[in-house]
Order: C-alpha cells, then sequence, then structure tokens
C-alpha cells in the first residue's frame, strides 16, 4: 500500500441537484453508482487520511454508508444550502471544510462524474504532485487538434495559424482539463481561493478513460467501458 503523507485529505462534492440525468450521482452504472465507483477508487488508492463527502443530501449519506459499512475513512459533511446551488463554485465548499478541518496539508478534490479513474492515476498523480513541487495539478488528457472559436458570429483560430498550416507532426499537443480530480496544497487554496494556483502541474490520462458524465450518452460510454473491464 503507497504510504501516505498523514495529511493528505480526500474531498468528494456530492450535490443531490443535477440537471443533465435525476439524481446523477448516485445514478447505477452496472450496479454500482458513480459515487461508490469514485468512493472505491479513492479507498484503493491508500493516500488519504480521510475522505470527505460533502453532500447537501441526507438521503445519499444513507446510501452511502450502508454501501460502505460505516468506513472509519469516510467522513460525512453537510455542505449549507447557498454552497448546494447549481452555480455554486466548488471553492466555495472547499472552504467550509477547510473552516472546519484544520489539520490537513494537501488535498485531492476527485470528482464523481469521472468513473473511468483509477487508483494508479491518483496514485502516480500524487507522486509527481510532489516530485516536481507543484503547488497544484490537474488530470487532463492530451490531444493534436486545431481550435477554432466563436465571437461575434465570426470564426477565428485560437491555436494556429490557417494560412500557414502546420504539418500534424510538428505541431504541439493541447491538455485538456478532464475534471477527474485536482491536487493543491490548503495554505495556497486558503490565499489564492483558487484550486489551480502557483506552479501548475497536469497529470496525463488516455482520452479513453476521461469521460465526463454528463448527460445519457456519457453514461452508456461509460457502461461500454467497464463491461470490457
Amino acid at each position: 500500500m503507497p504510504h501516505h503523507s498523514n495529511n493528505t485529505y480526500c474531498i468528494i462534492p456530492l450535490r443531490k441537484g443535477s440537471r443533465s440525468i435525476k439524481d446523477k450521482n448516485i445514478k447505477k452504472i452496472n450496479g454500482k453508482s458513480l459515487a461508490s465507483l469514485c468512493i472505491k477508487t479513492s479507498l484503493k488508492s491508500g493516500i488519504f487520511k480521510k475522505i470527505i463527502i460533502a453532500t447537501d443530501s441526507n438521503a445519499y449519506i444513507k446510501i452511502i454508508k450502508n454501501e460502505f459499512y460505516n468506513n472509519k475513512k469516510l467522513v460525512y459533511f453537510k455542505r449549507s444550502k447557498k454552497n448546494a446551488k447549481s452555480y455554486s463554485p466548488t471553492e466555495l465548499v472547499i472552504n467550509e471544510i477547510l473552516n472546519n478541518f484544520k489539520q490537513i496539508d494537501n488535498i485531492f478534490l476527485i470528482q464523481v462524474t469521472s468513473p473511468l479513474l483509477n487508483k494508479n492515476d491518483l496514485i502516480n498523480a500524487y507522486k509527481i504532485f510532489k516530485k516536481k513541487k507543484f503547488s497544484s495539478l490537474f488530470s487532463s488528457y492530451k490531444k493534436k487538434k486545431f481550435i477554432w472559436y466563436k465571437k461575434n458570429s465570426k470564426l477565428f483560430t485560437l491555436n494556429y495559424n490557417y494560412k500557414k498550416r502546420p504539418m500534424r507532426q510538428s505541431f504541439n499537443y493541447n491538455f485538456f482539463e478532464n475534471g477527474a480530480f485536482y491536487i493543491f496544497n490548503k495554505k495556497n487554496f486558503l490565499k489564492y481561493q483558487n484550486r489551480l494556483h502557483g506552479k501548475i502541474g497536469t497529470y496525463i490520462m488516455p482520452e479513453k478513460r476521461s469521460v465526463d458524465v454528463d448527460g445519457y450518452e456519457d453514461l452508456k460510454l461509460v457502461k461500454e467501458s467497464l463491461k470490457k473491464k
């Protein structure tokens, strides 16, 4: 089991209202809910002193407690109403937790909507975070893509000049945040009020495991991937 610095905590935010899929976080995929897949992966990594489930739902707490038989590593934190709205930034919840837990050094913020995350991602990302002395780190996948954006109904290129189209092989990769997890230091978080700050690093996951469940199409993709496993 990997050695964990005693004060590394994991925060898993679970909001009950979801606009795209009702009760998305406890939606079952092949018999396991998104929340339980995420909690299992966090526990298996062996990194965390505590895993904080931050939710606004007593029903969710009950479901998770039943499934994990009062596992001592899990702590349940009831989010305040104002921090559980669909537009409430997660940073508000993190602040609320940090006011209640003083003994934290490093924090992993893990999102349940990335069910293809595995324990090795967490372990290896943590090693990179510490070895390279990053202040914060995000998970991503990389891709060579020519990106365009729209402004006042006109199209513009973001990362290349279409008049001098580069060769694919000489074109640099771009990194896409996949939303699976973030690692950061508590002290710096309190200073910058942002999960990403200071010297920022990334941990690259394969694109096919970077599914971020938003709608039913994503659920179907995840079902198929988990079946293959």
